[in-house]
């Protein structure tokens, strides 16, 4: 899930939060820019969004172990709105659940400031 409108850069769209020789765990931020930077230290520029609209992890995965040698990723994931952190110790699909919760999570976020906005104007 994509919007660029709501990106703040607060929160990074990947960050590592551990590394080993063959093994790293990355959080992925959501929602998550077009286009990101390896974060593994070679800053080589990746699409983020398949033309799905979906998050190309896998893409990324392949990267982390042909250039790294990382042949073991496990994802996290975080909502950039709310902060929730989103895992494969309490999902079972993480990135499945990490998906709709943003798209509810960012309506929620859209409603609020458009009845902030709207009482705003009208003096309530």
């Amino acid at each position: 899930l994509v919007s660029p409108l709501l990106r703040t850069e607060e929160l990074p769209d990947l960050e590592v939060l551990h590394r080993t020789e063959e093994q790293v765990t990355v959080r992925a931020t959501f929602p998550i820019a077009q286009a990101v930077v390896c974060p593994l230290g070679c800053e080589k520029p990746y699409t983020a969004v398949r033309p799905d609209g979906l998050f190309a992890h896998q893409t990324l995965s392949r990267h982390f172990a042909r250039v790294h040698g990382c042949h073991s990723v496990q994802w996290q994931y975080r909502c950039r709105k709310c902060n929730t952190e989103f895992s494969p110790t309490k999902h079972r699909y993480p990135l499945r659940v990490v998906n709709t919760h943003v798209r509810s999570c960012v309506s929620r976020w859209e409603i609020t400031r458009q009845l902030g906005k709207r009482e705003d104007l009208h003096g309530v």
